[in-house]
């Protein structure tokens, strides 16, 4: 909770402002502290904006999942959207290294190491490819190694997650003038983001 985190009285709190699909769950008063509800996206692009400093940026609000946001003075557009975002880690970190919490993630990754995880450009081909560095993934997950690990395991989560956000974000500045990226959302906090 964020006034424990900053350690902000609730007391101080004079209204909450809330959006997002979780939003829809809720009904009046928080604490008895009033809720308003505003524009998922409106925020997210507003909001990335005046965290960086930009006049435009293609915003990508990493939650649950991830959506994609152009933001400018004159507009703010929703753009797209993935399912692979945090709920993707969490959920895989269940089942593949039975652990369900980001910092112990984070801690367990640490110690990973993607050549027992990934298949790389070099292991499937002899010869460079002009545009990619040799250790560019060709696959996640695509050469686990038996002595794999769970901190490899981890780190394999964390990259393939990121890669496909980073691939989307990639792609959207392909498809438009602006050439920034702000990112956004409880995923900012892994390292590798």
């Amino acid at each position: 909770n964020l006034t424990s985190k900053y350690n902000v009285p609730l007391s101080s709190v004079d209204k909450m402002v809330i959006t997002g699909v979780g939003a829809s769950f809720i009904e009046g008063d928080i604490y008895s502290i009033p809720t308003y509800k505003v524009d998922e996206f409106r925020s997210i692009g507003l909001g990335g904006l005046t965290l960086s400093g930009k006049e435009e940026a293609i915003v990508v609000s990493m939650g649950t999942g991830t959506a994609y946001v152009r933001a400018a003075k004159n507009e703010i557009r929703h753009i797209g959207g993935s399912g692979v975002g945090g709920g993707t880690l969490i959920g895989l970190a269940q089942k593949l290294v039975k652990e369900d919490n980001f910092d112990m993630i984070n801690e367990l990754a640490k110690n990973g190491d993607l050549l027992k995880v990934d298949l790389t450009i070099k292991d499937i081909s002899k010869n460079l490819i002009p545009s990619l560095p040799p250790d560019t993934t060709a696959s996640n997950f695509g050469s686990i190694k038996s002595l794999a690990n769970n901190s490899d395991l981890a780190l394999g989560l964390i990259n393939m997650v990121f890669q496909t956000i980073g691939m989307l974000a990639v792609f959207a500045c392909k498809n438009d003038t602006i050439k920034d990226v702000v990112l956004i959302g409880s995923l900012t906090e892994i390292p590798q983001a």
